[in-house]
């Protein structure tokens, strides 16, 4: 599971009373590096590791929202299937990933870290956007 690295600009992740401990707790994430079929729009697949940790919270979910540093939200669907050959569940972001990827510009090596945050009925990612060095 990827973990951010820069701790002391934390201010802009939500945390939950219960889940902050001291010292301050990150939230779960995962990374993605974007290819050219991604940032044109093609859902992603979410890491089957975070899947793994966090299954409980997201197959229950439909629906999410992608939120950025400036506060805006994405709204999101969140799909699962299991193929039969397969053991592990797939979870995958996909309506609404398009809007998002053209909405803040995303382009192939950009680095995008989802933090895993609950919003009550809604799962939220907060999204790190680091550009590629292009």
């Amino acid at each position: 599971m990827a973990i951010a690295t820069d701790v002391n600009d934390m201010s802009y992740y939500s945390f939950s009373e219960s889940s902050v401990t001291s010292p301050r707790t990150i939230p779960p994430s995962f990374r993605l590096i974007m290819t050219s079929k991604l940032a044109s729009g093609m859902f992603p697949v979410v890491d089957d590791e975070f899947v793994a940790n966090h299954l409980d919270v997201l197959s229950h979910s439909v629906i999410a929202s992608i939120r950025v540093r400036n506060g805006y939200e994405y709204p999101c669907h969140v799909y699962n299937y299991r193929y039969h050959y397969e053991v592990n569940i797939k979870i995958y972001l996909g309506t609404g990933w398009c809007s998002f990827c053209k909405s803040e510009n995303i382009r192939s090596g950009d680095i995008l870290e989802f933090f895993l945050h609950n919003g009550g009925n809604i799962l939220v990612f907060n999204v790190h956007i680091t550009p590629s060095q292009q």
